[in-house]
């Protein structure tokens, strides 16, 4: 009985909002429409937040408004000021009271059965309240490899001081507990960038992980993505989350970090993409 219980308790918090931040994506909207329309058990909510775009990417999606109401999607639509991708991904967890919260890049895609595999991890696993799963890496010139995001991360070792280490969080193949999310604040919108690192840092003491070694999402490298602008916009982001989480570690993992940034391969990818007007990616 206890474990029938168990059961019923989890089956009960399954359901899942979508949180999806788009700003001037017109150009791949569709495809993020597509992947979120074709899903085999689709989420209960989609919360596209858009970040100021100046193109037509809202409009697009609210042509496709009745497609999510037939497929029982509830579909809304945020118009928020230019504040930055952290700011645009608070308004949608704010907006939702759904008990998980699942990102989407606007560049980014699923498998059709990511929505359905995390609903079966979510009733199986009732402790956990993160989840993170595997991607291909899509590069601009077709050619495929796959992200093992969390494959070096070890139960028994805290998760704190492992991302600490190393950011092996991928924001496209995370889904978490709302509540998580509450509790630390949200996205920290004063720091330009990375302000994903900074959140799964904040939440880390807290949280309780499960890594889905299957591939159930796309990164597609797309030029507008962070991994594609110059070394030196992130360069100071780094430094503040490395310096504001030191308690994460140790003084020798904060002394090891701040060389790490300062002598990043990240400078000559930099150098390399100014040198050929390219906006490639560094992974």
């Amino acid at each position: 009985m206890p474990e029938d219980i168990l059961v019923k308790q989890c089956s009960v918090t399954d359901d899942i909002a979508v949180v999806c931040p788009t700003y001037n994506s017109a150009a791949y909207i569709n495809r993020t429409l597509d992947t979120l329309l074709s899903q085999i058990v689709t989420p209960e909510e989609v919360i596209f937040s858009d970040d100021g775009s100046q193109d037509n990417t809202v409009e697009i999606i609210e042509k496709n408004r009745e497609l999510f109401t037939q497929v029982g999607i509830e579909l809304k639509v945020l118009n928020n000021l230019h504040e930055g991708p952290g700011a645009a991904r608070n308004h949608g967890i704010f907006a939702t009271n759904l008990p998980w919260i699942a990102f989407l890049d606007a560049d980014d895609t699923w498998k059709t059965d990511k929505i359905k595999r995390i609903k079966q991890l979510i009733k199986e696993d009732c402790g956990v309240n993160c989840f993170l799963h595997w991607e291909e890496y899509i590069r601009s010139d077709g050619s495929v490899s796959t992200l093992e995001n969390g494959n070096k991360y070890e139960q028994t070792f805290s998760i704190s001081k492992q991302l600490y280490r190393n950011n092996f969080l991928s924001t496209s193949a995370v889904v978490c507990n709302r509540s998580l999310l509450m509790e630390s604040g949200g996205f920290d919108t004063t720091l330009p960038n990375c302000q994903d690192y900074d959140l799964w840092l904040k939440i880390s003491p807290m949280m309780k992980i499960k890594i889905i070694p299957e591939i159930l999402g796309s990164y597609i490298e797309e030029s507008t993505s962070i991994t594609a602008r110059p070394y030196f916009k992130r360069y100071f982001s780094y430094l503040r989350i490395a310096m504001r989480h030191r308690d994460k570690g140790n003084i020798w993992m904060l002394l090891w970090k701040i060389v790490r940034i300062l002598i990043s391969k990240q400078w000559f990818y930099t150098l390399k993409n100014l040198l050929q007007r390219k906006a490639n990616h560094n992974h």
